[in-house]
């Protein structure tokens, strides 16, 4: 994000781990991918990601703030 008072940026590094052994030789694949947002300061965000995989997977995500 940037305007007058300055500039500000966020990183996320989503991580997928399967909760079981794989049972079949796929590994989880993204549907949708997380996409660049540009938001004003103050509002809420979603970032919305879809998942396909054979296993149940845990997502956590790791938020780094720049």
């Amino acid at each position: 994000a940037s305007n007058a008072a300055g500039k500000d940026t966020t990183r996320v590094r989503l991580e997928i781990t399967p909760d079981e052994k794989p049972t079949g030789d796929d590994p989880p694949t993204f549907l949708r991918r997380l996409q660049d947002l540009t938001v004003k300061v103050g509002t809420r965000t979603r970032f919305l990601v879809e998942i396909v995989s054979s296993t149940e997977c845990r997502v956590r995500p790791n938020l780094l703030l720049l």
